[in-house]
């Protein structure tokens, strides 16, 4: 390691050194990572490959619940969501747990934020609603209760909102271990990390007269003893002018509950 004469503007990983400022005084220093060929066989490094697989499971874990949601929801995500979900399904798993089930962490799930600075439970406060699943789990329903909104505040023209209800059958993953690795897989299902949506008609944000219900069949397949159903609520807010429906910016997403 030396201290450069010089200012070096230069910063990161260059030409196999590393260009770094401590303590206000410019550093470079050769490279002391280890060598591919002995991070991959080496004993000595046989807990960083266990972090690395273990890291790679729990990212495809986390992108395939991401990617689930996507199509539908891309607008209610923040931009560094899959990253976040991956720090979260880490957190699940801390304690080295052999079967990652979603139910046994509904209430985690639930208090999850999909979008940081729009809270759903804060924004859907106008809208008396509940959430129900059959007993047999072959659909779930949303119940959209009248309401009459008495004193309207500011609502950025907003005239009408939408709720969508979805339900994701997500399969619980198992723990396979060696000394070098460390993976969760998911048990195999047809509609494992797949969505399926119903969406309420458009509501008068100030006045709804009669219960709503939004209903999701749920296949038989997915109803599996070993496959979670995370049930998300979507709200978006939208303007009608002129026949038209004009969605606003702010609309927002949570876990309801996981059956």
């Amino acid at each position: 390691m030396a201290k450069t004469k010089k200012k070096d503007n230069l910063k990161g990983f260059i030409d196999g050194k590393s260009h770094f400022t401590m303590e206000g005084k410019d550093i470079i220093k050769n490279s002391s990572a280890p060598d591919p060929e002995r991070l991959a066989n080496d004993p000595v490094y046989a807990p960083v490959r266990k972090n690395y697989n273990l890291f790679g499971s729990l990212s495809g874990i986390a992108t395939a619940f991401r990617m689930a949601l996507k199509p539908t929801f891309e607008s209610a995500m923040d931009k560094r969501m899959s990253g976040s979900l991956t720090a979260f399904f880490r957190t699940l798993v801390a304690d080295g747990r052999e079967v990652l089930d979603l139910r046994a962490h509904k209430d985690r799930l639930c208090n999850y934020t999909f979008k940081k600075k729009h809270i759903f439970n804060a924004t859907a406060a106008l809208v008396p609603y509940v959430v129900t699943c059959a007993e047999d789990r072959s659909r779930v329903t949303l119940q959209l209760n009248a309401f009459k909104r008495t004193r309207l505040k500011d609502d950025k023209n907003r005239t009408h909102f939408r709720m969508t209800l979805a339900v994701m059958p997500f399969a619980n993953s198992f723990c396979t271990s060696t000394e070098d690795s460390i993976t969760y897989m998911p048990v195999e299902n047809p509609y494992h990390g797949s969505l399926l949506v119903a969406e309420s008609a458009d509501l008068d944000i100030c006045f709804v007269e009669n219960v709503q219900h939004v209903i999701v069949p749920v296949p038989e397949e997915a109803r599996d003893g070993q496959v979670s159903l995370v049930v998300f609520l979507h709200l978006a807010f939208y303007e009608r002018v002129n026949g038209g429906g004009y969605m606003q910016a702010n609309d927002v997403m949570k876990v309801a509950e996981v059956y």
